[in-house]
């Protein structure tokens, strides 16, 4: 991008960008500063880009990134800012090679850009070294530039010019004095580059500099370039990799699928029975950990069969006359899929019921509902004859929806919320996971606190982080670290300027009753 300008204004745009990154993040939290800085960004790379950005892949991309920084002002969740990293990443790798299709290799695009560029600058520096001392003999001294040129006429007059503005301030007090007053106001002015400020800019200024230097890598391209979407049948042997005919493989598929759509059938049966119909929790002694082994098991089962069908059918075995049985028995097989997949999420629902919303549980709901777009694409692609690249783009495509979609949701509050008013038995409560939550839950524990038995209060909390003035580990109450976590919260925002503000963190402190002018009057333990 910045290869259509000249070496002065990319330099003086670097500096320009590295100072307002620097003016942003400078001890501040990542929030209307991000929003920002990616407005200016995508704003230049827009203008020089702009025939890469009319690609519907970029504008997606770019919806999404900027779906995600208004979770970030909003909610300010760790998957918030998870989405937005793997939709700049993806951003980058487009930007870079704008023939990508696959949103994954877009993304491997993105995270090796650094690793690209220095190696680009590594194999230009080494190019320009002579291979042996004669070609470095033979080489011929470069004239000097106009820059040098231009340095030398104005050194000497600069440097005469310092000597009689010493010798005036030391001879003439008033001129001292004025000269102090506007060294002191040019100090004050430049005070927003401090020694302390540098290793930000720096940062800003590689990011920068990744994000607008000129990359290529084909790599993925390439392997993009004859990948279609449709089968098509290709003549060769009729011996596969294993060894048997065509027509041997289509009966070893019958056989396997007879088998196991029978065993499978037992299985959802026994599902029937005992947990949709006649499910009784108190008969089970370890509720935690039927639901555990039986969740993972489920899961391992369905992907082992989505992996057996799409061996079985990804090459001539679909263009196989009279294969309709083999692709009946394969959709069955995925339909009984389904249904173990919809027993998995019941058991995930029993187990919330019983003990509480927690980041996996959640976790196992969302790769369910992906599961089953998984088993939808791959009835697509055996009933239509459809390729494995196909199954790989509209997956990756539905694994990014997905983050951003969930990005949307303050999972901490949800959580907070439902657990404090849908736990039976608080004896039981994970107050240790109650208490680790983000900051926008501090007025929900501070709400609910009252709900938690005093055992369970007054359970040590392990940690050298509640009292700044300990550098030892101590052990704490949970209490005592509910209540630092407060007083934390509001030296913390004391600290911050209205680019960290976010939505979530201005709620949790009105409902804590800190108020503005409390946020002013709060001193700060450096």
């Amino acid at each position: 991008m910045l290869s259509k300008i000249n070496f002065r204004n990319r330099f003086l745009g670097v500096v320009f960008l590295s100072l307002l990154f620097q003016g942003l993040f400078w001890e501040e939290d990542l929030s209307i500063n991000l929003l920002i800085f990616s407005v200016v960004i995508g704003g230049i790379s827009f203008y020089f880009e702009r025939e890469k950005w009319q690609d519907k892949k970029i504008f997606f991309v770019v919806l999404g990134a900027f779906s995600a920084l208004g979770c970030i002002i909003l909610h300010h969740t760790f998957l918030a800012f998870l989405a937005f990293f793997a939709s700049v990443c993806i951003w980058l790798g487009l930007i870079m090679e704008p023939k990508l299709k696959l949103l994954f290799f877009a993304f491997l695009n993105g995270i090796i850009k650094p690793l690209f560029f220095l190696i680009n600058i590594f194999e230009k520096t080494i190019s320009e070294i002579p291979e042996n001392q004669e070609e470095l003999i033979s080489q011929k001294p470069e004239k000097k530039s106009n820059f040098y040129k231009k340095m030398q006429f104005w050194i000497i007059p600069v440097f005469i010019c310092f000597i009689f503005f010493i010798s005036f301030k030391a001879g003439n007090h008033v001129f001292d004095h004025i000269t102090n007053q506007i060294g002191l106001k040019i100090f004050e002015t430049f005070s927003y580059i401090s020694l302390e400020r540098v290793p930000t800019m720096l940062l800003g200024a590689f990011i920068v500099i990744i994000i607008f230097s000129k990359v290529q890598n084909h790599y993925f391209s390439f392997d993009e370039e004859n990948q279609t979407e449709n089968m098509i049948r290709t003549r060769q042997k009729s011996v596969n990799l294993v060894g048997f005919h065509l027509k041997h493989e289509y009966w070893t598929g019958i056989f396997t699928l007879v088998l196991v759509n029978g065993l499978i059938f037992c299985v959802n049966l026994v599902d029937i029975f005992y947990l949709w119909i006649g499910f009784d929790k108190k008969a089970i002694k370890d509720f935690a950990q039927v639901v555990h082994d039986g969740t993972y098991i489920l899961i391992f089962t369905v992907l082992l069969s989505m992996g057996i069908l799409m061996y079985f059918f990804r090459k001539n075995l679909n263009f196989l006359p009279n294969n309709k049985f083999l692709v009946l028995l394969a959709s069955l097989w995925l339909v009984q899929n389904v249904f173990m997949v919809f027993s998995v999420a019941l058991r995930t629902w029993h187990y919330i019921v019983e003990r509480g919303l927690a980041y996996k549980r959640i976790g196992v709901l969302v790769f369910l509902v992906l599961t089953l777009f998984g088993i939808t694409t791959l009835y697509l692609k055996i009933n239509q004859k459809k390729t494995f690249y196909f199954l790989w783009r509209t997956n990756m495509i539905a694994v990014y929806v997905m983050l951003i979609l969930t990005s949307w949701v303050n999972w901490d509050n949800v959580i907070a919320k439902y657990n404090f008013a849908n736990f039976k038995n608080f004896s039981d409560f994970d107050i240790l996971f109650a208490v680790t939550l983000n900051n926008s839950t501090l007025p929900i524990l501070k709400e609910n606190w009252y709900k938690i038995p005093k055992e369970l209060k007054e359970r040590a909390f392990y940690g050298d982080i509640l009292f700044e003035e300990s550098s030892s580990s101590k052990s704490y109450t949970m209490e005592q670290h509910l209540n630092q976590r407060i007083s934390d919260f509001k030296r913390k925002k004391a600290k911050k300027s209205w680019l960290s503000w976010n939505y979530a963190e201005n709620e949790a402190m009105r409902e804590l009753g800190i108020r503005n002018e409390e946020l002013k009057n709060t001193v700060v333990i450096p």
